[in-house]
């Protein structure tokens, strides 16, 4: 497949699959460089988690067992539909 979509994308010549493959390798380092900047910067941000959802669900009306049990119908329906 990945030499396929290299052939498409630089053409049916030499060197198509290794400039693909540089740009797929780019392309992956760039993505983990900016997750590991998202994450620093979440850590110096968020100093304690728990403080930082605190108060989150107030406007919620639901006891926390409701939840759970609204969060089971919602993920069984959602499997429901993903297996049929």
């Amino acid at each position: 497949m990945f030499r396929e979509a290299a052939m498409h994308e630089f053409g049916y010549r030499k060197g198509a699959f290794s400039l693909a493959a540089d740009q797929a390798l780019a392309s992956w380092a760039q993505k983990h460089q900016d997750m590991d900047k998202l994450r620093i910067m979440a850590k110096e941000r968020i100093k304690d988690p728990i403080k930082a959802i605190e108060g989150t669900l107030k406007h919620v009306k639901m006891s926390s067992v409701e939840l759970k049990h609204e969060a089971s119908k919602i993920r069984a329906e959602r499997w429901k539909k993903h297996v049929h």
